[in-house]
C-alpha cells in the first residue's frame, strides 16, 4: 500500500495509527490507497505482537441456555488463554437486535464469533471484509466457521433405545429459536424411519421444569416406551410428573434429556441425556479468531466432536422385553 500511496511504509503506518501525526495530503493519500485497495488494519494481530489485550466480540442468542452457557465457558476459558477479553451481547432472538449488537461490538473489538446468526449471509460478509469474524453453526461462504461433526446425538440415542427393545419414541422440544438442532432432529426422524420406530413429536409451551410437567400426561397418552427431550430441564420435568402419576421410570418408560446440566446426574433415578460439545466448539472459534488474527486462515469448516450419550439410571429395556427375560 506505501507504493500505492506514494510514501514508505513507516508513513502508512503513522497515517492510520498515529493521524495527527502527519500532514493533512498524505492522510489523505494513504486512506485513498487503502479505500482502493480494501486495506483492513489488523488491530489484533498487532495487539499479539505488542502483548496488549485482544477484544472479542461474542453476539449470541440465549446465553442462560445450558448449552450456550457452556460454549460460553469455552470461549472465555481460550479467551482468557490468549490474553483476550470478551465482549457479550444477547441478541434475544431478534435479527435487528443481533444486526445492531454485530455494529457495535464491531466497533469496539477486535474481531467478532457469532453463535447461529439469523441475518443474511451479505451482511454477515460485509463486516468480515471489515473485522475478523468467525461463526459457529451457520455455512456462510468465505468466512471461517465451526460446525458439529456429521455424527448426531439424537440418531445415537435412537439407536441406543431400538437395541434395548423400544419400538415407540416420542420428542419433546421446546419453542425456541435453535437452528443447531435443525440438523439433530432431521437426524432423529432418519434414525426412527431407519429402525422401524414409531415417533410422536410433541411441543411444549416452555422450556423449564414446569413445562415439562404440563406435557407430561400427554407423553403418557402416546403409549410410547421413551421418550427423548430438547433438554434436560424437560426430561427432569416430565420425570417428575410421571413418578408422581405413579409411573415407574425406567421400567415403565425410559426418560432422556439434552444438555447434561450439572444437576443431571443428581436426580432420582440419574437422568440419561446427551452431552453436547458447547465448550470445545466455544474454544475452537477462538483458536480460529486468533488463527484470522496472526493471518494464518483457519479450515473453512472446523468440526468439533459429536455430541455424546451418557447413559444414567433413567433409561434402559421397555416392560415388553423386562417381561421376556
Amino acid at each position: 500500500m506505501a507504493a500505492a500511496a506514494g510514501v514508505n511504509a513507516s508513513t502508512v503506518s503513522r497515517a492510520l495509527n498515529s493521524p495527527d501525526r502527519v500532514s493533512a495530503l498524505t492522510r489523505t493519500k494513504v486512506q485513498d490507497a487503502a479505500r482502493e485497495l480494501n486495506y483492513r488494519a489488523n488491530i489484533g494481530a498487532s495487539k499479539l505482537r505488542s502483548g496488549g489485550p485482544q477484544a472479542i466480540g461474542l453476539v449470541v442468542s440465549g446465553v442462560t441456555e445450558p448449552a450456550k452457557a457452556k460454549m460460553l465457558s469455552g470461549i472465555e476459558d481460550a479467551a482468557a488463554s490468549h490474553g483476550c477479553l470478551v465482549l457479550v451481547s444477547d441478541a434475544h432472538n431478534s435479527g435487528d437486535q443481533e444486526r445492531e449488537a454485530a455494529q457495535r461490538l464491531a466497533s469496539v473489538t477486535d474481531g467478532v464469533i457469532f453463535v447461529e446468526p439469523t441475518i443474511p449471509d451479505d451482511e454477515l460478509q460485509e463486516l468480515a471484509r471489515l473485522k475478523d469474524t468467525v461463526i459457529i453453526h451457520r455455512d456462510v461462504p468465505g468466512i471461517a466457521r465451526v460446525g458439529k461433526a456429521p455424527a448426531s446425538g439424537l440418531a445415537d440415542t435412537v439407536r441406543y433405545l431400538t437395541g434395548l427393545g423400544h419400538r415407540s419414541v416420542t420428542y419433546v422440544t421446546a419453542p425456541l429459536r435453535n437452528p443447531a438442532m435443525a440438523d439433530e432432529v432431521q437426524s432423529l426422524d432418519e434414525q426412527c424411519v431407519w429402525s422401524g420406530v414409531g415417533l410422536t413429536k410433541i411441543t411444549a409451551v416452555g422450556a423449564g421444569p414446569d413445562a415439562g410437567r404440563r406435557v407430561a400426561r400427554q407423553v403418557r397418552a402416546t403409549g410410547c416406551t421413551a421418550v427423548v427431550c430438547a433438554s434436560d430441564l424437560l426430561a427432569i420435568g416430565i420425570m417428575q410428573e410421571l413418578q408422581a402419576g405413579g409411573i415407574d421410570v425406567p421400567h415403565e418408560i425410559s426418560v432422556i434429556g439434552w444438555g447434561d446440566i450439572e444437576g443431571a446426574s443428581l436426580t432420582t433415578p440419574p437422568l440419561s441425556t446427551v452431552r453436547p460439545t458447547g465448550a470445545c466448539t466455544g474454544r475452537l472459534a477462538v483458536d480460529n479468531l486468533v488463527e484470522l488474527w496472526r493471518r494464518h486462515p483457519p479450515s473453512a469448516n472446523t468440526c468439533v466432536p459429536a455430541p455424546e450419550l451418557i447413559i444414567r439410571g433413567s433409561s434402559g429395556a421397555p416392560p415388553r422385553v423386562q417381561g421376556e427375560r
